[in-house]
């Protein structure tokens, strides 16, 4: 069995391209259902903010790969996609989502909401009946060893994600959020994480505008100084904000540059969805600055020092699961092998008796002997070849092994 999977992420793609390259939740639905009506083993998509991959399970990677890389180039239909995507095979797959799953290929270092998306990731596909046993136990592992890593390494002790820096780099720019008006767009969770950390460092005049009072009602309770407004009064509150923080799941894009009203006050934007929720050309505006999760994540320096730490704590941990995960990979085409032997058994043994029942008249008792023998002979022919498989480390021969049991006992 073999791993493959091919995607874009925030290594190498920039924000315009990625938001392009994106699957809602019933984009992600359909993409499954299709790829897996193409014959595939098994298929998982992980689409957060930062990648859009898709992972297989395959006996034939040179078919299933053209299949899923011709699907996910055409289904784009981004221009030069090819100048973004990328593609890892067997162990260099394997590694990737037990570093993506940890947090360590995230552009927020060691941050926790990818470990949920990977969960996510899998239950969906698995709900969808579009996964395989080998992809649920690569998911599986990756994310028992990313929980490792965070409880060995404190990472929830010293939170670093996008919310986090977002809020210190106001802190920074400037010095007192106590009476900034700052209005938040969107209450999910990257929204809630926002508040939080707002409300930790002061921010007392905070406007919250959602579709839904359902969601702000709950951070209220939490915040009793929150006030709502209905959608459609964003710009009028826009107008007069020193801050403006959206992180909604629109779509499109929420705040126009044409909408905005002029005005000479100072306004910070951030931008922390995908696809973005503010036009890139409100920048062009006076008296704003606005950012995006790739700018955002760049200022941090405490990000590159944790990313370095985290890295050479982790990658040990990360080594020893994945040399784990390969033995169990390599036994499962042993195994795979030696229940196709089992059942060419079962088959051999069904013919038989039917032969025998046709041939000979036998009574309840001598009919149940003369299974047994059958069995016992059948079961004994493949015992020696079945242990010799099974005893056998080097990957190589094993493969060899398994070619001539195909081969001979015609079970390929």
């Amino acid at each position: 069995m073999h791993c493959y999977l091919i995607g874009v992420s925030h290594a190498n793609t920039p924000i315009y391209i990625r938001e392009k390259i994106f699957f809602s939740e019933y984009k992600k639905i359909q993409t499954l259902e299709m790829l897996s009506e193409k014959g595939l083993d098994g298929v998982i998509i992980l689409s957060t903010c930062n990648r859009c991959e898709i992972y297989i399970s395959t006996d034939d990677m040179e078919k299933d790969c053209k299949i899923v890389k011709d699907f996910f180039v055409n289904y784009f239909n981004v221009e030069n996609i090819d100048d973004y995507l990328f593609e890892k095979k067997d162990i260099d797959a394997i590694t990737h989502i037990y570093r993506v799953a940890a947090g360590l290929d995230s552009m927020i270092v060691g941050e926790d909401q990818i470990l949920g998306q990977v969960k996510d990731a899998l239950e969906n596909s698995i709900d969808l009946g579009t996964s395989s046993k080998y992809l649920n136990k690569l998911f599986r592992e990756a994310i028992t060893t990313a929980k490792q890593i965070k409880n060995k390494l404190k990472i929830s002790e010293n939170p670093i994600s996008i919310s986090y820096i977002a809020v210190k780099m106001l802190c920074e720019k400037l010095n007192d959020l106590k009476d900034k008006k700052i209005v938040v767009v969107g209450t999910g969770k990257i929204g809630f994480l926002t508040i939080s950390y707002l409300a930790e460092n002061g921010a007392r005049n905070i406007f919250c505008v959602n579709r839904s009072y359902d969601k702000v009602q709950k951070l209220i309770k939490i915040y009793p100084f929150i006030k709502y407004f209905d959608y459609d009064d964003r710009y009028n509150l826009i107008k007069d904000a020193d801050i403006l923080i959206t992180s909604t799941t629109s779509p499109h894009t929420i705040i126009h540059k044409k909408d905005i009203q002029k005005s000479d006050k100072q306004v910070i934007m951030l931008d922390l969805s995908m696809p973005r929720d503010i036009e890139n050309d409100v920048k062009n505006l006076k008296n704003v600055e606005l950012y995006d999760i790739d700018s955002i994540s760049k200022i941090s320096e405490e990000n590159i020092q944790k990313r370095q730490k985290l890295g050479s704590e982790a990658i040990n941990i990360i080594e020893d699961a994945i040399s784990e995960f390969c033995k169990w990979a390599d036994n499962m085409s042993v195994d795979k092998a030696i229940k196709k032997l089992n059942e060419q058994c079962d088959i051999i043994y069904k013919d038989t008796m039917s032969y025998i029942n046709r041939k000979v008249e036998l009574n309840h008792r001598e009919q149940k002997i003369v299974e047994k023998m059958l069995l016992s002979a059948l079961k004994r022919m493949i015992k020696a070849p079945i242990q010799v498989l099974k005893q056998t480390d080097e990957k190589q021969r094993q493969n060899e092994y398994i070619k001539i049991l195909e081969e001979l006992f015609d079970i390929r």
